[in-house]
């Protein structure tokens, strides 16, 4: 959403009001989730008193949301697991390799096989019931923001679009 501009792009300061209209506005996602999404940002914030987080303080590994086997970051046991990694994306790309549209099938696919991945690499992955819950939530939320909520179906150049590249 940073990326993109639909909430600032420095990162800084996000409150609740603030992400509810970026996210409204950019992936016309309802001020219920936004309003989760946002509280749990809060918790990571150093002042337990503020009304407010910085993207950066998201940046803690298995807290609140950050988790292993991201479609699009590494995992923290190797460095840096907050920039966009492009190697990474590529392994999720590849599973829609020839395909105008993705579908629930094909991303859950593309989602295991990041799992997998993640398990193979890490001697230090941890993946609870917990990681399954968060990367199966953005799963669903990528496919019902990108293309059709109800039948998963999302354009692959909407996907590549909301990851920051376009490229594979």
């Amino acid at each position: 959403m940073a990326n993109h501009g639909f909430i600032p792009r420095d990162g800084k300061k996000l409150d609740i009001p603030t992400l509810i209209k970026g996210f409204k506005d950019g992936l016309n996602v309802g001020a219920d989730f936004t309003t989760l999404i946002g509280l749990m940002g809060l918790q990571s914030s150093p002042n337990a008193l503020s009304s407010t987080f910085d993207l950066n303080d998201l940046d803690q590994h298995n807290f609140p949301i950050e988790h292993d086997a991201s479609l699009s970051r590494q995992d923290a046991y190797f460095g840096n697991d907050y920039s966009f990694d492009q190697k990474i994306f590529n392994q999720v790309l590849a599973y829609y390799e020839g395909m105008e549209e993705t579908s629930i099938p094909v991303a859950s696919k593309a989602r295991y096989n990041r799992v997998e991945t993640a398990r193979s690499q890490n001697p230090e992955f941890i993946y609870g019931l917990r990681q399954l819950v968060l990367s199966t939530g953005e799963t669903a939320l990528y496919l019902s923001t990108m293309g059709d909520p109800t039948t998963g179906v999302a354009p692959v150049k909407y996907v590549k679009s909301l990851f920051g590249k376009s490229t594979a």
